[in-house]
């Protein structure tokens, strides 16, 4: 979660406290309507009781620059695509979307730490193959797939890109899905969300 430079906020906390105190004031960017950056918010506003305003953009490539510039307040964002405004101090990250500390982002705590109970919002690449795919080539491919992410040199590459490589093993990643496709099918009928 990050905000822009100049928001008077430096937690998690404070954020909440200060859209409490301002409903409907702060604006937030997302990557557009039903994006994974769009639930998440809509999850978090759910979570602390906050009334914060919308704002959804074609993709990242228009969201960032909009909070960079101040346009926005806030945003649920990858680090990789954050990272080089982070350096220059043109925004600030409050917390990360996992329910325990990254090693990418040290001393950034949890979101679900400041107020946002048991919040999690995590952009994940995950394979999957068609149905009816020959349960050997899912072995190989699979195989495959863990030697990669062992690799030192492919943990290097991700982790300049801000991304954490984690094998999960694939009836862990079937159940995740599963699990998801309809916790999000309920936030969008709660909070009453179209998708236009």
């Amino acid at each position: 979660m990050a905000v822009r430079a100049d928001l008077p906020v430096n937690s998690v906390a404070e954020l909440v406290s200060y859209a409490q105190a301002n409903p409907g004031k702060l604006s937030y960017a997302s990557s557009g309507n039903g994006s994974p950056h769009h639930l998440g918010m809509e999850q978090f506003k759910l979570l602390t009781g906050t009334d914060m305003m919308h704002v959804p953009f074609k993709g990242v490539a228009e969201s960032v620059p909009s909070l960079v510039a101040g346009r926005t307040d806030l945003m649920l964002v990858a680090l990789s695509s954050i990272n080089p405004h982070i350096q220059s101090g043109k925004i600030r990250v409050l917390g990360v979307g996992s329910l325990a500390k990254s090693a990418l982002m040290p001393g950034v705590p949890p979101i679900a730490d400041g107020g946002a109970p048991n919040f999690v919002a995590l952009s994940r690449i995950g394979f999957v193959a068609p149905a009816g795919t020959p349960e050997n080539r899912i072995h190989i491919l699979a195989d495959a797939i863990t030697q990669a992410l062992e690799s030192p040199e492919i943990k290097e590459r991700m982790q300049a890109f801000g991304m954490e490589p984690v094998d999960i093993p694939r009836d862990a990643y079937a159940e995740l899905i599963r699990t998801e496709i309809p916790q999000y099918g309920e936030l969008i009928e709660k909070v009453g969300l179209k998708i236009d």
